[in-house]
């Protein structure tokens, strides 16, 4: 596949350095000329100076030729025209646009995006999807990452295990001993900041973040097995007023309207604006690492803090401030990844990434061929990967144990017929059934291999 991506912020370049590593031909386009002569030298992707929406510019970056664009300049204006300039004159099949201005996002205007209007196939929006995500996280007592797979016929989790988790010292095929009632297939576990592969002799220890897969009817049952039997939160408040915030408390007030929700913002016209905008919400303008502010927020009685300001730092501090206070849950956004380790040793609870989300989003639309669905986690360095078995597969009536897969690649489970199955070496493949894989990064391309019989599916 033949990729032009516009922008060459964070983003942008981890996009550029995610595709390039599986062989494709990449070309950045950037205003900055130091930025894109530094990446020239830096990383195995073209680099071009100049105006991404300037036509000359695109023909220079190979747009005649080109099967996506990837628009995610700081502007939404931009990179709205940018996929126009890309449709228009060189029919670039696939276009995706990142838009972050809740007016370009209202429902009502749905039908500004299509191919008679603005050709833009897919909208990335980081905050509504952060904002989403948090919502389905809170859904589960305890859960780090809730992700609805199979259109929400299975669910992929992610659980920290406490001090009390019953399940701890518990080697991975002995879990259905221990919690019968729970049909789980654990995919992957994050520990001491490694990742791990898991075998069926690993035993969970205290302080693993467990990535499985599970039926959604059972979701209901997991906070219990893992050790949280605590409800999901009633009181929660949110540092910070800006649009992720914003579309936050709509999403959470959407999916529970019985919840207590207090907004705290120190830039006073923010926290107008966002008092303006939320009339169910308590705003309060102020600074949320003062007492006084704290006290009147009611912090005591509060079950869960989300710090989503811009400043890593002050997100951290502010949560650490809360755990103090005795709140059960607490989120911090942080963007640097030098302090995602950091964070989780100092005792808060989840960590909220808006550029990984927003690389998750992309990669989804990126696998094609036999690649059904494909979400990044664990930080990007690994993808949970939905391959349907059909005629063209070869693999129908074939064997568990006759895949050869690549290092780094696991299979989790089966999706046959609505029926979740973990999968054994001699469970034979039915056409139709719905395989989820874990694979690290640099293993994708030889699993897709696996199913195209190397032809390449991009």
């Amino acid at each position: 596949m033949k990729t032009i991506i516009c922008g060459a912020g964070q983003v942008g370049t981890d996009i550029a350095k995610y595709l390039s590593d599986e062989a494709d031909s990449v070309t950045l386009i950037d205003t900055d000329i130091k930025l894109t002569d530094e990446l020239n030298e830096k990383i195995d992707v073209r680099a071009i100076a100049g105006n991404a929406s300037y036509p000359d510019i695109l023909q220079a970056a190979g747009a005649a030729d080109t099967d996506m664009i990837v628009a995610v300049t700081p502007s939404d204006e931009l990179n709205i025209v940018i996929c126009l300039v890309a449709h228009s004159l060189f029919n670039i099949p696939t276009k995706i646009a990142r838009i972050r201005a809740p007016e370009y996002l209202d429902k009502c205007w749905a039908k500004l995006y299509t191919k008679g209007n603005v050709p833009i196939d897919v909208i990335i929006s980081p905050e509504m999807e952060m904002a989403k995500s948090i919502t389905r996280t809170l859904s589960v007592p305890g859960a780090l990452e809730v992700l609805p797979l199979a259109d929400g016929k299975l669910y992929l989790l992610a659980m920290r295990c406490k001090k009390d988790c019953p399940l701890i010292n518990t080697p991975i095929e002995k879990i259905g001993a221990v919690a019968p009632d729970l049909h789980i297939s654990i995919i992957s576990i994050i520990r001491s900041g490694h990742s791990l592969v898991p075998h069926l002799d690993e035993q969970i220890e205290e302080h693993d973040e467990v990535y499985f897969l599970i039926p959604s009817e059972e979701i209901t049952k997991v906070a219990a097995a893992f050790g949280y039997d605590e409800p999901t939160s009633g009181k929660i408040i949110i540092f910070g007023a800006g649009r992720m915030s914003l579309f936050l408390a709509e999403s959470l007030l959407e999916a529970d309207s019985s919840r207590s929700i207090t907004i705290i913002e120190k830039d006073s016209s923010l926290a107008e604006a966002a008092a303006n905008a939320l009339a169910d919400v308590n705003v309060i303008n102020g600074d949320f690492l003062e007492y006084e502010i704290l006290e009147e927020a009611g912090i005591r009685q509060t079950e869960t803090v989300i710090a989503l300001t811009p400043y890593d730092e002050d997100n951290i501090l502010g949560s650490l401030l809360a755990k103090r206070y005795g709140v059960r849950q607490t989120f911090s956004l942080t963007g640097k990844m030098a302090y995602h380790n950091l964070i989780a040793n100092l005792g808060i609870d989840v960590v909220l990434d808006s550029k990984a989300m927003t690389i998750s989003s992309i990669i989804r639309n990126v696998r094609k061929g036999f690649v059904k669905s494909s979400f990044a986690i664990e930080g990007g360095i690994a993808e949970l990967l939905e391959i349907d078995i059909s005629e063209e597969t070869g693999y129908i009536h074939k064997k568990v144990k006759s895949l050869d897969l690549p290092k780094g690649v696991f299979l989790g489970a089966v999706l046959r017929r609505d029926k979740f199955i973990v999968p054994t070496e001699d469970l034979a493949f039915d056409k139709g059934d719905k395989l989820f894989f874990l694979a690290r990064h640099n293993a994708v391309k030889a699993l897709e291999k696996t199913f195209s019989g190397g032809l390449g599916l991009f």
